[in-house]
């Protein structure tokens, strides 16, 4: 259970560190394409059309710069004797808009057109220059370097080569439980093993006398068996898969009970009855360990033996029976109450 938790921790971990290396690279081309469209003015054509220049003329600031100087050029148009020359040079920065700085000069040039009372007139000549902002670019620049090195950092991290492995061994554990270690297996098939003796202690606790009011819980055949064993093998171990199918040997096929998927074991569990002498309990057992060497998850095989009124005989001739026809296979036979 605790290597499952700690395999789901780095597979958590490892979706969260691609998910931020997505975002990161998701922020910057998002950087990106946000500051060109900021700057996009500064690409443009400086002319009366470019947006930027435009949105300068809309402003308070150009109608208090700029309007009044125009209507002092056109005062002095109308009558030269009476107003005084415009300013030769007039130039308007607009710092306002973010991302870039408009700046516009008018220059004084006579009009070509001679006048009447031989006085010059004058017109003022524009030069639009539309440029990125210095402070916006600096911060662009700056945002998108940390970003940068934050990615190319996240892609180019690397674990030390004992942590990478220590990742590597337990999450083959949890995704080829059958490929796990098994360094531990003497001492779980000694607890697996004792805890099936036991289950007539199990199974005489259940159906211990209720309290007033209540029904007893009773075992009657072999499904009560299986289903008081499912729940006493999922207390204690971590994968328990009920009903595996066999695979097909003559044509047909049968079910173990359980698998143990993580310790490679298979448990049939039998309950003796008036109705299964001891001679029909063993041509079941040979019938069902014939199916179970050519099952690729099932590597050994227990057979659980519930008899609680003691109608087997001859238990050691039984195991002994069994044990030579599996040719080697692992195979036990568990008597519970202890034979």
């Amino acid at each position: 259970m605790r290597k499952q938790v700690l395999a789901e921790l780095i597979l958590k971990n490892r979706r969260y560190r691609k998910s931020s290396l997505f975002l990161l690279f998701t922020n910057i081309v998002l950087l990106a394409v946000f500051y060109f469209n900021l700057i996009s003015p500064a690409l443009m054509p400086d002319n009366y059309a470019n947006p930027a220049f435009l949105k300068f003329m809309e402003s308070p600031e150009f109608d208090e710069i700029i309007v009044p100087r125009f209507e002092e050029l056109k005062a002095y148009n109308d009558a030269p004797t009476r107003h005084s020359q415009p300013s030769s040079n007039l130039i308007a920065v607009d710092p306002s808009q973010l991302g870039v700085i408009v700046e516009v000069q008018y220059s004084l040039t006579p009009q070509q057109e001679a006048a009447a009372d031989g006085e010059p007139r004058y017109r003022y000549d524009t030069h639009i220059r539309v440029r990125p902002a210095i402070s916006t670019l600096a911060g662009f620049v700056g945002l998108e370097i940390v970003l940068t090195s934050l990615l190319i950092w996240g892609l180019r991290g690397k674990l030390d080569p004992v942590h990478a492995e220590f990742e590597s061994e337990v999450l083959r554990g949890y995704f080829f439980p059958e490929a796990s270690d098994t360094s531990d297996s003497p001492a779980i098939e000694d607890a697996l093993l004792r805890l099936l003796s036991r289950f007539h202690v199990y199974a005489t606790e259940l159906q211990a006398q209720p309290r007033s009011g209540h029904s007893a819980w009773k075992i009657t055949d072999e499904y009560d068996v299986q289903h008081a064993l499912c729940a006493l093998l999922r207390t204690h171990f971590d994968n328990v898969k009920p009903e595996e199918i066999t695979p097909s040997l003559a044509g047909s096929s049968s079910r173990v009970d359980f698998l143990l998927v993580n310790e490679q074991t298979g448990i049939e569990a039998k309950m003796m009855r008036h109705s299964l002498t001891e001679r029909e309990l063993g041509k079941q057992l040979l019938l069902d360990l014939a199916q179970f060497p050519s099952h690729s998850q099932c590597q050994s095989l227990i057979f659980l033996v519930y008899d609680p009124t003691h109608m087997i005989r001859n238990p050691v001739d039984l195991r002994k029976g069994v044990i030579d026809a599996a040719r080697g296979f692992p195979v036990e036979i568990i008597y519970s109450p202890p034979r």
